[in-house]
């Protein structure tokens, strides 16, 4: 599996694996990921910002949905995201996680993501959703997002089903 060859049905698909999805919508960056994020995942998210920092510089929207049943990731993943995210920084304009699911655990985990994201005191916006759909919406409302490209809510639905896919595959 990882890189995505021409069969993906999501337009701007770059990368899948059983448990994660990788997706270039205009000047956006969506993942989806069932489990904590490997170093395959990471080196292709990396190298997918990394070019869409060509297309579009300055200007990146990064929205990372993760699902609620998933546990939180190890030391090692959480330093390759800090690292990640340290390093693109600069064209970063602004980071929505989604951590999906009800009930104690989704919102627990919720609740330490958002006080670790402002610990970390980025140089862009950043917020925590239980839906697709409200991060979809506080990310239209900020300054500069360019909705032109595919509807982030239709592209990350497209790829739960990619994801779904190839774990019962």
């Amino acid at each position: 599996m990882g890189p995505i060859s021409g069969r993906s049905s999501v337009e701007g698909h770059v990368y899948a694996d059983e448990h994660h999805s990788i997706a270039i919508s205009g000047n956006m960056i969506l993942t989806y990921s069932k489990t904590a994020p490997t170093p395959r995942y990471m080196a292709a998210w990396d190298q997918a910002i990394a070019g869409l920092a060509t297309r579009h510089p300055g200007a990146i929207w990064v929205v990372t949905i993760i699902d609620g049943s998933t546990p939180p990731p190890d030391e090692a993943s959480r330093k390759a995201i800090r690292q990640a995210l340290a390093k693109h920084q600069k064209q970063i304009a602004a980071l929505a996680y989604v951590i999906e699911g009800r009930g104690f655990a989704s919102a627990a985990i919720r609740s330490v993501l958002s006080l670790l994201s402002l610990a970390a005191r980025y140089p862009f916006p950043q917020k925590v959703f239980a839906t697709a759909k409200d991060a979809a919406a506080w990310l239209s409302s900020c300054n500069g997002f360019d909705s032109s490209g595919s509807s982030p809510l239709g592209v990350l639905e497209r790829m739960r089903g990619e994801v779904a896919l190839r774990a019962a595959g």
